[in-house]
């Protein structure tokens, strides 16, 4: 009979651990950087919400970085075009 800590122990249990953990990660990076977009720009179209929150952590950390230069919400369909 396996007990909690050998499930642990195992790779399976390992990566769905991690799996989760890098999930998580995205998401919040994506609702800050979302939030940050709302806070400079206003609100912002459900298809931009949508490409935003499917972007792997590099790029919403990029695109973050980015915004602060950003003067207009036409730099943000630039960049989601172009600048990654």
């Amino acid at each position: 009979m396996f007990t909690t800590e050998d499930l642990r122990q195992t790779r399976f249990y390992q990566d769905v651990i991690q799996e989760g953990i890098q999930q998580g990660i995205q998401q919040g990076q994506a609702e800050l950087t979302l939030n940050l977009l709302r806070r400079k720009f206003g609100s912002l179209s459900p298809a931009q919400e949508t490409q935003l929150r499917q972007l792997p952590v590099a790029d919403l950390q990029s695109l973050a970085e980015a915004l602060l230069e950003w003067s207009c919400p036409e730099d943000l369909e630039t960049w989601l075009q172009h600048g990654r």
